[in-house]
C-alpha cells in the first residue's frame, strides 16, 4: 500500500517538474519530493520482498519478531522500520503540497508586477499590528471597522461558553430557572 501511495507522490512531483510553467525553486523542491517518495516506494518493495522469503507459518514470523528484538529497545526499531515508508509518502505529501502554495503564491506576486512590494509592506505592517495588539483585540477592531462603514451585522459576535451554575427558585417549583445571557460585544 504505501508504494502505490509512493508511486502516486512520484507521478505528481514528476508533472510539477515536467510542466513548463512552473518557476525553478517549485521544480527543485518537487523534484526533492520526488526522489523521496520514490525512496519510500523502493524501500517499501524492499520489505515486500523480504516478507514473501520469510515462510508461511506462525513459527516463521515468531522466529522473525524474536531475531529483531532488542533487550533494551523491544521491537521499537521494528516498528520504526515498518513506518519509514508511509512516513516518506507523507512527507513527501507535504512537501508537494507547499511546493504548490510556494507557486500559487509566486504566481500572485507575478501578477502584482510592480505592487508586490505594496502587498509585502501591507502584510508586514499587518503582522506586526497583530503581533503588537493581541489577535483578541485585533478582531474587535475587525468587527468595530466593519460596523463603521455598515456591515455591523455581517459577522455576530460568537457566543461566549461559561460554565452557568442553575439553581431552581423553590425546592419542587417546575418554572425553569432564570438564565442571565452575557451582554453582546461592544
Amino acid at each position: 500500500m504505501a508504494a502505490g501511495g509512493a508511486g502516486v507522490m512520484w507521478a505528481s512531483n514528476m508533472v510539477f517538474v515536467a510542466s513548463p510553467g512552473v518557476d525553478l525553486l517549485t521544480k527543485f523542491v518537487c523534484a526533492g519530493s520526488g526522489i523521496l517518495a520514490g525512496a519510500s516506494g523502493v524501500y517499501a518493495l524492499s520489505m515486500l520482498r523480504d516478507h514473501r522469503a520469510l515462510g508461511k507459518y506462525a513459527a516463521h514470523a515468531a522466529n522473525y519478531f524474536q531475531q529483531h528484538e532488542h533487550h533494551a529497545t523491544g521491537l521499537q526499531e521494528l516498528s520504526i522500520k515498518y513506518s519509514l515508508p508511509w512516513a516518506g509518502v507523507i512527507w513527501s505529501f507535504g512537501i508537494t503540497c507547499g511546493a504548490v502554495v510556494l507557486f500559487f503564491i509566486s504566481s500572485v506576486l507575478l501578477l502584482l508586477g510592480s505592487y508586490t512590494h505594496v502587498l509585502v509592506t501591507v502584510v508586514l505592517v499587518g503582522g506586526v499590528y497583530v503581533h503588537a495588539r493581541g489577535a483578541a483585540l485585533f478582531l474587535r477592531d475587525c468587527r468595530t471597522f466593519l460596523r463603521r462603514v455598515g456591515l455591523g451585522t455581517f459577522f455576530p459576535p460568537s457566543p461566549v461558553a461559561r460554565a452557568m451554575v442553575l439553581e431552581p427558585k423553590a425546592r419542587g417549583s417546575t418554572e425553569p430557572p432564570e438564565i442571565e445571557l452575557p451582554p453582546a460585544y461592544n
